[in-house]
């Protein structure tokens, strides 16, 4: 066996290790044989269509596939899997949704249901929870920074500061915890809001964080905001 072959057959044996819900993009860009240069094509391709969802104009989901194919040798199965690994870690979540919909296949059932990699449950009752109390918010904020997009769920705005909250699981996946790592440093360079707090179903504890990243349970939400107000 030559020294390519044995670099190829341990890139494959790393490319299986790979968890796709833990490390999505990772295992999208091993398992593809991807560049950086062909990951930043992907986002190119998204960002297009992300752009002509948010100016409502009618999209042929055919182009996207073609983008795709011409661009990246990519066929309809192995787009697939492109989606669903975009979609698992929390970008361009709105152009993922909107193809699942449109092609009504058993592989995009989690994105379909409404499912983002943690309880959505949670998410309407913290919705709940912010209206009950007359607490201001707006949902899904978008925000952008190095040619990816990421989404806020919430956006709290108290009488001398505003607040940017992100709903998740208790379990944080390290690619998770390196995501709203960037946002918070985001939110913070593009003035969105003065801290990012990330709203649990319990308590979770974080090493290292920045210093306008909070981690908080549902339960002591409303409590520290109306602190606050």
């Amino acid at each position: 066996m030559s020294d390519l072959e044995k670099i190829k057959y341990h890139i494959a044996l790393l490319a299986e290790s790979l968890d796709a819900r833990e490390h999505p993009i990772e295992k999208l860009v091993v398992s593809l044989d991807w560049s950086e240069k062909d990951l930043d094509t992907a986002h190119d391709i998204f960002q297009k269509y992300d752009e002509l969802l948010e100016k409502k104009e009618v999209i042929i989901w055919g182009g996207f596939e073609h983008d795709f194919h011409s661009q990246l040798q990519i066929g309809y199965q192995t787009l697939k899997l492109v989606v669903l690994a975009f979609f698992r870690n929390d970008q361009w979540v709105d152009v993922c949704r909107a193809y699942a919909i449109d092609k009504h296949c058993l592989e995009f059932s989690e994105i379909t249901a409404g499912r983002r990699g943690y309880d959505s449950r949670l998410e309407e009752g913290i919705a709940n929870d912010l209206a009950i109390n007359n607490i201001e918010f707006i949902r899904e904020t978008a925000i952008q920074g190095s040619g990816k997009q990421y989404r806020l769920d919430f956006l709290v705005t108290l009488p001398h500061r505003k607040i940017a909250l992100e709903i998740k699981s208790t379990f944080l996946s390290p690619n998770a915890i390196e995501s709203l790592f960037r946002m918070a440093e985001l939110i913070k360079q593009a003035s969105i809001a003065d801290e990012l707090w990330v709203v649990t179903d319990r308590n979770v504890e974080l090493s290292s964080i920045p210093r306008n990243m909070k981690v908080i349970s549902r339960d002591e939400l409303v409590g520290e905001l109306m602190g606050l107000a």
